[in-house]
C-alpha cells in the first residue's frame, strides 16, 4: 500500500476515458470561463448604458423643470426679467414716482 499514489490513479482513470469524453473534459472549463466572462462584461456594458441614459434623462428633466419654473415665474412677474424691467428695478425710486404720477392723473 506504500506505493499507491492518488495522482497515478487519477491520471490512469482519465487515460481510460473514451476520446469524446476527454475532449469534453478538456473543452468545457475554458468554454465555461469564456461564456461567464462574456456575460459579465455584456451586463456591465448594458448597465453602464442604462445608467448613462438615466443620468441624461434626469439632466434633461431638471433643465426642463428649471425652464418651466422660469416661464411660470415670468408670467407672475417673478421669473425672467426683460432689460427694461431690470432698468426699472435698478432705479426703484423713479419707478415708484412714475407710477404714483400716473395714478394721480
Amino acid at each position: 500500500m506504500d506505493d499507491y499514489s492518488i495522482w497515478k490513479d487519477f491520471f490512469d482513470t482519465i487515460q481510460s476515458f473514451p476520446d469524446w469524453l476527454k475532449l469534453a473534459v478538456a473543452l468545457i472549463p475554458p468554454a465555461l470561463i469564456a461564456i461567464l466572462t462574456h456575460q459579465y462584461y455584456s451586463y456591465r456594458l448594458r448597465r453602464a448604458a442604462i445608467d448613462h441614459a438615466a443620468a441624461a434623462a434626469a439632466a434633461a428633466a431638471a433643465a426642463m423643470s428649471l425652464r418651466l419654473s422660469q416661464l411660470q415665474g415670468q408670467e407672475s412677474g417673478e421669473g425672467l426679467l426683460s432689460d427694461q424691467q431690470r432698468v426699472l428695478l435698478d432705479q426703484p425710486n423713479s419707478f415708484l414716482r412714475d407710477q404714483a404720477d400716473k395714478k394721480r392723473r
